[in-house]
């Protein structure tokens, strides 16, 4: 908060001279430019001798007053019609907004009274304590120690532009809190170099209260002359100097206003609270506890009256003590006056409450739930913090007009808090949405992803979530951490990720899955050592994953390199029609003459995301006859993409910069190649689509997708075109680098597979089969492997559950009765017995649970089927081996969002984040993902393609159903 500027006392002076006349009309403007002084001295005013900027018209009968800063007016006139038509004037010749009735100016808030105005600047004061933060601090006697004196000592203060701007704002203060001028005086002395000192001293300043007795304002008069004012604490008689040397000017000035103002008693001024930052408009503050009604946050309370104007009407109601107590007060501004902000509302929440619908959240096909509601500040606080969170808002929103006004016609009830209130609300919630997570993680084994980001301050930070299976089988995922981070050096990397989890209490992770880059290897070296222990599964061994998108991108973007001109191509053309109305009307002409029925329009991809360049070229591909034929009618399209040395005409419709390459308009070779390559995209858009999810399992699903990528590669290297083969042959390096080398290969996706009940061991084999061949020795090996990798995870954790079972039968008091059937030795004998005559049966006496689960029978294929909740209800049968699904099926292949899965660029967060310090950014990304129901993308500022041209077709019907036809873009009669 920046302060006011500081007036002069004479600026004062005027201000109070202007206000206590009751029979003048006052208003407030605004002023879209500033207006010159110049102006107003041709209009009739001339200015005050004592202050520039006031200024004065008086003529005959009338008069008027003009207090004028930079694009501020106060407006006060002797009657209603001279005030009229100083407005007109103004209105004429300026842009401006009529504010109404004077009641906040500079920093000094004006109410008005039955015997005049009253002024404050409790508001100004709370801001200032807010923006020190110091609105909760307890008050102290005295606003300076007379022990101490302050000098030069000290170390300078961390944030100099602070103090300077609080010392500013106490310095305006001054005017209404004379009794800290000594203290704010000492302060200014500093401002050039402030110390640490200086500020403790400025702190003491701050929570320094006003005394009891009222900050007020005397003038002093000669006969009916007045001569000087001034203001002091309390009451008390007291001796005042008349300097008339140095009033002389002043005098002049002062009788033109007697001459309006009929009445000239004191003003008081308030001063604050016990606390310095009162909300209660009082003259006279009464002993803590105050006035608890409504009422008086709008009638002005004075000691000993009897009757009180409404502020609204002018309506003067009776308020005396117990006989009329509020409750009149209350019925007329509820009931009776209709200017009133409260006229027809419901106040006490407590008597009625009101019915209504929830909003309906994403996925509820129910609809909202009707409950009721009650007003409360509070609630509504919390409310607009979480609104910010959720929906990634500033905190400036509340010093919007256009939300203020909103919110006022939502509710007057509710006061707007400053900026730095809803910081505060927001970093609380952070903090108990903190304490309930670290609830749900307690004892759960977790699957990490980490992920590097970067702010427009290139600032790096690395993004830590959490994902698991609940116990009530519901996969869960949580982002931990957004911190900053020096480098991305593995050391520091995992030295980062295990302090993160140090401060969650997280014990036990299952896996960590990473991009390619070399430093996330020694990132998983390094917390593989130190997540060794008690709690480690099968001693890190299965702890590094890959992430399977980024290693499909790695495979799309060597495919896109080799295709590059023909999309360039596509692109361009596609840049052409929808750079203008008049092109995208000239091909819509070329659509119609070559018949092309297609409900998508040509849309422009965004080259980091590779899903974009697909959607572009899927639809540019349906309209390549219309681009030909544009080729031919259109000279415009042809100029356009021809370089300086081949631009045969005159009005060039584009210009390009030099080192511009010109690639030229798409042929027919570069149609043939988009269709070809679409084809294989779609398989890769597919893929990515399905595994990048991150609110169903996707671990049981990429073995399936990957097979279906290996067949696409494996099809266009034997293709005859030599261009296609080229191609395929780059992607399928890709691929065999991290998905055809075994030691490159996690077994855990291929778990995943067998832990399918709906696949097992049948759909592996046939799988491993369609890449390596049905029977092949490969293909063996490799099914052999992954069960003992499922055999190994359930030896480990059937080891975990029996080392409970131990613990718990140690602890307890359990003991078998001598009155038992058996004794422990017949009971032995029994089960000796029974085991070998199941032996001699042949019924698989030693089978684990694993042997059993593979034995059974496959579940039907269905798209419908919940494998989450298949476990739950198996979870008896398969105790053990539940666990183990329940961890593997829990554990993420990709590092990213859905949509953040096709980007081939770095991770930026938003310009909003990136302005914040580093701690208050994680807090809003993390508890924006902990409480929002469909949690956003933390960098996505570019719109999805498919929602863009959603997005543009309803705009375009809107705009054609708001305005009438015939009317013409600029860009469309820049064209023609």
């Amino acid at each position: 908060m920046l302060p006011p500027p500081l007036l002069s006392p004479s600026l004062i002076s005027m201000l109070f001279e202007i206000l206590t006349g009751n029979k003048l009309y006052v208003t407030n403007i605004k002023l879209s430019l500033t207006i010159t002084p110049s102006y107003i001295i041709r209009a009739g005013f001339y200015h005050s001798k004592t202050d520039s900027s006031l200024f004065i018209f008086h003529k005959g009968p009338d008069t008027a007053y003009l207090l004028l800063y930079v694009d501020d007016i106060i407006l006060t006139a002797s009657s209603t019609s001279l005030l009229q038509r100083i407005i007109s004037l103004l209105h004429a010749e300026f842009a401006m907004t009529d504010l109404g009735p004077l009641n906040y100016f500079l920093g000094i808030s004006a109410t008005r009274t039955t015997s005049g105005i009253f002024l404050s600047q409790t508001k100004y004061a709370t801001e200032i304590l807010e923006q020190a933060q110091m609105l909760n601090c307890n008050p102290c006697r005295t606003p300076i120690d007379t022990e101490k004196k302050l000098g030069p000592e000290g170390s300078p203060v961390t944030d100099p532009t602070l103090y300077r701007s609080l010392a500013g704002s106490l310095q305006y203060l001054t005017f209404t809190r004379p009794d800290l001028s000594y203290a704010v005086q000492q302060l200014c002395l500093y401002m050039h170099d402030p110390r640490e000192p200086h500020l403790n001293a400025m702190k003491r300043v701050l929570r320094c209260p006003a005394t009891r007795r009222s900050t007020s304002g005397y003038c002093v008069f000669l006969g009916d002359k007045l001569l000087t004012w001034s203001s002091k604490l309390g009451m008390k008689a007291s001796s005042s100097n008349l300097r008339y040397a140095d009033n002389n000017d002043a005098i002049d000035d002062h009788i033109e206003v007697v001459k309006t103002v009929d009445d000239h008693d004191v003003v008081d001024v308030d001063s604050e609270n016990a606390n310095g930052v009162g909300d209660e408009k009082t003259v006279d503050n009464e002993k803590k506890g105050g006035r608890r009604s409504f009422v008086w946050d709008h009638f002005i309370f004075v000691k000993g009256a009897t009757k009180a104007p409404c502020p609204y009407c002018k309506t003067v109601i009776a308020c005396a003590g117990k006989k009329n107590g509020t409750s009149t007060l209350a019925s007329h501004l509820t009931n009776v006056c209709r200017t009133s902000p409260l006229y027809k509302k419901n106040i006490d929440s407590k008597k009625q409450a009101t019915l209504g619908f929830k909003p309906i959240s994403e996925g509820d096909i129910t609809g909202g739930s009707l409950a009721t509601h009650s007003f409360s500040q509070e609630r509504c606080r919390k409310a607009l913090a979480r609104l910010c969170i959720k929906d990634n808002q500033p905190f400036s929103i509340v010093d919007n007009e256009g939300f203020q006004d909103y919110s006022w016609e939502m509710n007057p009830l509710f006061k707007m808090p400053s900026r730095w209130t809803v910081a505060r609300d927001c970093l609380k919630i952070y903090k108990e949405e903190e304490k309930k997570l670290k609830g749900l993680l307690k004892d759960q084994t977790v699957s990490l992803t980490t992920d590097t980001w970067s702010s427009v301050q290139n600032v790096n930070y690395m993004c830590l979530t959490a994902h698991w299976v609940d116990d009530d089988w519901v996969l869960r995922k949580k982002i931990l951490n957004f911190c900053p981070i020096a480098n991305h050096r593995g050391d520091t990397i995992g030295k980062m990720v295990y302090q993160c989890l140090q401060k969650w209490g997280i014990e036990r992770v299952f896996t960590v899955t990473v991009d390619n880059a070399s430093s996330n290897d020694g990132a998983i070296k390094f917390l593989g050592k130190m997540l060794k222990g008690p709690h480690a599964v099968l001693d890190c061994k299965y702890l590094h994953l890959r992430c399977c998108a980024h290693i499909l991108n790695l495979v799309v973007r060597d495919g896109l390199e080799e295709q590059f001109k023909s999309i360039s191509k596509i692109r361009n053309a596609v840049r052409y029609v929808r750079s203008s109305p008049a092109r995208a009307a000239s091909f819509r002409e070329s659509v119609e003459r070559v018949n092309i029925q297609c409900d998508k329009k040509p849309c422009l991809d965004v080259e980091t995301r590779w899903n974009s360049t697909f959607l572009m070229l899927e639809t540019a591909e349906k309209y390549a006859d219309a681009f030909d034929r544009l080729k031919l009618i259109d000279y415009k399209y042809r100029s356009y993409f021809c370089g300086d040395d081949e631009d045969d005409f005159a009005d060039n419709t584009r210009k390009r910069k030099r080192k511009e390459k010109v690639v030229g308009a798409p042929e027919e070779d570069d149609w043939e190649k988009a269709r070809h390559f679409i084809e294989y995209l779609r398989v890769f858009y597919n893929v990515t689509n399905l595994i990048s999810g991150s609110k169903y399992v996707t671990s049981n699903l990429f073995f399936g997708e990957l097979v279906t990528m290996h067949a696409s590669i494996s099809r266009m290297c034997a293709d005859e075109d030599e261009q296609k083969r080229a191609m395929a042959a780059s992607m399928k390096d890709k691929y065999d680098k991290y998905w055809d080398n075994i030691d490159n290969i996690n077994f855990l996706l291929y778990v995943a597979v067998l832990l399918d009940p709906r696949n097992k061991l049948f759909y592996l084999d046939y799988c491993l089969g369609q890449i390596y061949g049905m029977n092949s020795a490969k293909t063996k090996v490799m099914s052999k492997k992954v069960v003992e990798t499922l055999n190994e995870l359930f030896q480990h954790y059937r080891m975990k559950e029996d080392r409970v079972n131990a613990r718990n039968k140690k602890n307890s008091a359990f003991s078998t009765s001598d009155s038992s059937l058996f004794t422990s030795g017949a009971k032995v004998s029994l089960e000796t017995s029974f085991l070998k005559y199941l032996e001699e049966q042949g019924h698989g006496v030693n089978k684990t649970e694993v042997d059993i689960y593979l034995d059974d029978g496959l579940e039907k294929r269905d798209d419908s089927f919940d494998i989450l909740n298949w476990w739950k209800v198996n979870s008896l049968k398969f105790p053990i081996l539940s666990q183990v699904a329940r961890h593997v099926l829990g554990m993420p292949i990709s590092t990213v969002a859905s949509e953040s899965a096709f980007s081939t660029g770095g991770r930026v967060i938003d310009q909003f984040r990136s302005s914040l310090t580093p701690k208050t950014a994680e807090a809003l990304i993390c508890v924006q993902d902990w409480i929002r129901s469909t949690p956003t993308d933390i960098g996505l500022q570019d719109m999805p393609v498919n929602v863009l041209e959603e997005l543009q077709e309803k705009m375009e019907k809107i705009e054609l159903d708001e305005f009438p036809t015939g009317q013409k873009s600029f860009e469309s009669m820049d064209e023609d």
